[in-house]
């Protein structure tokens, strides 16, 4: 959240207090996404083509946009039978 966020003494805050983390969050959803981060999960969504990880599936959704070759790769070996972290 930023200073002026913080600043506001009506705003409900939603704190992390997982593993001594003290980041805040201004929603519930903002705190849920949060937790499922790299510095509270493991990651466990594996792009099939590099071998880079991811800790959402929507991330790794990302990834395979922006990387024409891993989509093609990655697609190939869902196709395959490797169900890897996410279907297409």
């Amino acid at each position: 959240m930023s200073p002026h966020q913080l600043s506001k003494p009506d705003l409900k805050t939603y704190p992390c207090f997982l593993d001594g983390c003290t980041h805040v969050c201004a929603s519930l959803g903002d705190l849920q996404r949060h937790q499922l981060s790299l510095r509270h999960c493991a990651p466990s969504y594996p792009c099939l083509a590099c071998g880079k990880s991811y800790t959402r599936q929507d991330a790794l959704k990302r990834h395979l946009t922006g990387k024409v070759v891993c989509k093609r790769v990655h697609a190939a070996k869902l196709a395959e039978g490797d169900k890897g972290g996410v279907e297409e």
